[in-house]
């Protein structure tokens, strides 16, 4: 199995990226293997007007969760819940 992880903050040193690394670290000794962890930060705000012709980094994006056989996320927690 090969997983794409995600980490919802574009904070470096993030509690979310250092749990993320953690879980990523122990499901490859189970065989599982893994991308580098793919940061949201290089991906524009959502905008309908580009689905057609997306960015590079939106359309790189795509094609890495589309490899992957499962997406591992980590969202920070914001006022009681889960961000957008």
């Amino acid at each position: 199995m090969h997983l794409v992880a995600i980490c919802g903050s574009v904070t470096p040193g993030s509690a979310n990226g250092a749990a993320l690394d953690i879980a990523v670290a122990h499901l490859a000794t189970q065989g599982i293997t893994s991308e580098p962890t793919v940061g949201i930060d290089t991906i524009p705000v959502l905008s309908a007007d580009l689905a057609d012709n997306p960015p590079i980094s939106v359309a790189q994006f795509r094609s890495v969760i589309e490899a992957a056989d499962g997406v591992l996320l980590a969202s920070p927690e914001y006022a009681g819940g889960v961000a957008g």
